[in-house]
């Protein structure tokens, strides 16, 4: 009996690679005679970089440049060749959003490491998306690429998002110097732009922003898309996934040619998921929280699915669940392990998190007919 493990990252406290190492040991300390597999998984958001890198080898570049709140920060991105890979958690990621509202954060750095990236010999840039504190529509890395924007009186921009209302202008001859570089930009989000499902009402709020704020922030949005639409011609408030990275998508889309890949189905390939898969009786897969978030074309979905297309046994390990037993086995899963089902404060569960893991699946490994 073989079993893959392909997981996603425990927001917070586990990376994708750590809990697929964790599970493997907990399983073979276990006495499991059969033989396993391990896929890390991610959607573009955190730990997408290092599975690149433990997949395809290459190169870690570090680099200061602007952090979110406007201060230097040192991140890094990875070289294969001509190929630059960037995750846009390591420039402005949920933990540096100290000191700034969300109006007054900037995505600037990205462009940096991208100016950067071709600066080593990239001819082309894999950007993945998720993971950010910033909803500044992109227009942060714009400005770093050379772009820029102006008011009613023509006076050009420091583009942050309390001022996008004044926006009445884009100037973007200076992305001329791009035209050349192939982008990608890799994410899982399908929400637009603007509205009930887009950006700053959907995801603003866990980036710390209050109510005022996201008002504001869609409002900005808005003119912005209006801004778009009288300079261009082209209405983009529906288009999907353009609500990725806080808006980086639409930017990187529509100003960049970025094609808009699925991040779920870019690792599965990556990590030969579907050749693999074919080789096993179970597949464990898992996250840190379970709700019906997990199943809108996330990692766990599209791994469960894809499991479920080869008739294989699925084990579900997760942080928490919001979902019952029942609700789970008809999502098709077999098996659901729950790792701290009680609220903790999440200090203590970093703390004990790895430890946790660890013992949630050798207890089940050692107990269940899967083992005997």
């Amino acid at each position: 009996m073989n079993i893959l493990i392909a997981i996603d990252s425990f927001k917070g406290t586990i990376s994708s690679i750590e809990g697929c190492e964790i599970i493997n040991k907990a399983i073979k300390d276990s006495h499991f005679q059969g033989e396993t597999f391990i896929a890390p998984q991610a959607d573009g958001g955190e730990g997408s970089l290092a599975i690149v890198k433990s997949v395809l080898g290459g190169e870690y570049i570090n680099i200061e440049v602007m952090g979110p709140c406007l201060t230097n920060i040192d991140t890094h991105y990875l070289l294969i060749d001509d190929k630059a890979y960037i995750e846009t958690a390591l420039v402005f990621g949920y933990m540096m959003n100290d000191g700034l509202t969300i109006l007054n954060r900037t995505s600037e750095g990205l462009g940096m490491v991208i100016k950067d990236a071709i600066i080593h010999g990239a001819k082309e840039i894999n950007i993945f998306l998720g993971g950010s504190c910033t909803n500044d529509a992109g227009l942060g890395m714009l400005y770093a690429l050379g772009v820029r924007f102006f008011d009613k009186d023509d006076k050009s921009l420091y583009p942050l998002p309390e001022i996008y209302s004044s926006i009445t202008r884009i100037n973007i001859e200076g992305l001329n110097l791009y035209k050349d570089i192939a982008f990608n930009a890799i994410t899982d989000v399908n929400n637009p732009f603007i509205g009930k499902s887009g950006a700053s009402k959907t995801f603003a709020r866990q980036k710390g922003a209050s109510e005022e704020d996201i008002n504001l922030l869609e409002t900005g949005f808005n003119n912005l898309v209006d801004v778009i639409r009288n300079q261009y011609g082209d209405d983009i408030k529906e288009r999907n996934s353009y609500g990725a990275a806080g808006g980086i998508s639409m930017a990187l889309n529509y100003f960049l040619n970025a094609p808009l890949i699925k991040g779920s189905e870019y690792f599965m390939k990556l990590t030969n998921l579907n050749n693999i898969i074919k080789e096993v009786d179970y597949v464990i897969t898992g996250e840190g929280k379970l709700d019906q978030t997990s199943f809108n074309g996330k990692v766990v979905s599209s791994v469960i699915n894809l499991a479920k297309k080869h008739h294989k046994k699925v084990i579900l390990v997760v942080g928490k669940s919001d979902l019952s037993n029942e609700e789970c086995n008809k999502l098709g899963i077999d098996h659901l392990l729950v790792i701290n089902q009680e609220e903790k404060d999440i200090n203590i569960i970093k703390q004990t998190a790895k430890r946790d893991l660890y013992n949630k699946v050798i207890d089940y490994f050692k107990n269940t007919i899967i083992h005997k």
